[in-house]
């Protein structure tokens, strides 16, 4: 169930818990759930290796510049994705059951994981 900010056309979640961020040190945040292969390849730990192989031109300018011991340890908290809250939006309700399931198993594996009916924007009210 979703109602509307006052003097808005936008649709908030009636729940704000999934959106608490108390404790966490790290942040991990998929900007569209889908099926949730992002939060599962995250918490597998994939993202470590991925970010080292990514393209120079996703990080910042001084990555280059950076010896492979330099980035193995600015990449090393992905190895620990426990010790990460990760939210996950979705906007599409059919897909809110399946990602239920996935949030309970992930909540029952100690993952501070959630994923919030919603839709992110980079424009504000």
């Amino acid at each position: 169930r979703k109602r509307r900010l006052r003097g808005s056309h936008r649709a908030v979640p009636d729940d704000y818990s999934a959106l608490e961020l108390d404790g966490c040190g790290r942040v991990f945040l998929d900007g569209g759930s889908n099926t949730g292969e992002s939060v599962r390849a995250f918490i597998k730990g994939h993202f470590h290796s991925c970010g080292l192989r990514s393209p120079s031109r996703q990080y910042a300018s001084y990555w280059s510049q950076l010896s492979q011991a330099e980035r193995n340890a600015a990449m090393q908290p992905l190895k620990e994705p426990a010790s990460f809250c990760v939210r996950s939006f979705e906007a599409a309700p059919a897909l809110l059951p399946l990602l239920r399931r996935q949030e309970q198993d992930h909540r029952a594996q100690k993952y501070d994981v959630r994923f919030v009916e919603a839709a992110l924007g980079n424009v504000t009210a």
